[in-house]
């Protein structure tokens, strides 16, 4: 796995290209759709030194065949090939993701909760959280759901690193520790 600079040097290269030939949203797309892709692999498959170059460049071919080898993506997923990092198109995915979100004035919160919300519970969460969240520069909060029963009940927000928990399992926890168990 690449550092973090190292994924966010290659994001920062996708995105100023995409950004010279005004495909900064389209190259975006097709760089979630590859990232997607990879990360529902099992195991690690393209780890760096697992395959040799011709066999990389075929991947990467076979990757981009739908952009074609020619646009943007299929370029720099060639490069990727070349320089045996196409197992990082995630990491590079979040990076490219976030540089699109901080031009755009977005700002994306995690949510997690034990079942399923609605649209409207989502937005108004969005909405008391957009003040965290960079709101008052008038950005768009984008929520991002996660359902995770452990929480049992209520939900966990993450903005910008600061994590708000409203957890059932966390407000259990603390009572046992107040009377005296291990939570």
């Amino acid at each position: 796995m690449i550092s973090g600079a190292a994924a966010r040097r290659y994001a920062r290269a996708l995105f100023s290209l995409a950004g010279e030939e005004n495909r900064v949203q389209e190259t975006g797309q097709d760089l979630a759709q590859l990232a997607d892709g990879l990360g529902r692999l099992e195991g690690d498959p393209l780890a760096a030194g697992r395959m040799g170059l011709a066999q990389r460049q075929r991947i990467a071919v076979a990757m981009v065949a739908g952009a074609g080898e020619g646009s943007t993506i299929g370029r720099f997923v060639r490069l990727l090939a070349k320089k045996d990092r196409l197992a990082e198109l995630p990491a590079i995915d979040e990076c490219y993701r976030a540089m699109e979100d901080e031009v755009e004035g977005r700002v994306r919160i995690a949510v997690r909760s034990a079942s399923e919300l609605t649209a409207a519970e989502l937005d108004s969460i969005a909405q008391r959280f957009a003040d965290l969240a960079g709101g008052r520069t008038g950005g768009t909060v984008l929520p991002e759901l996660e359902v995770d029963p452990d929480l049992l009940g209520g939900i966990e927000v993450e903005v910008q690193g600061r994590v708000f928990d409203g957890s059932v399992r966390t407000r259990l926890r603390r009572l046992a520790r107040s009377m005296g168990g291990n939570g």
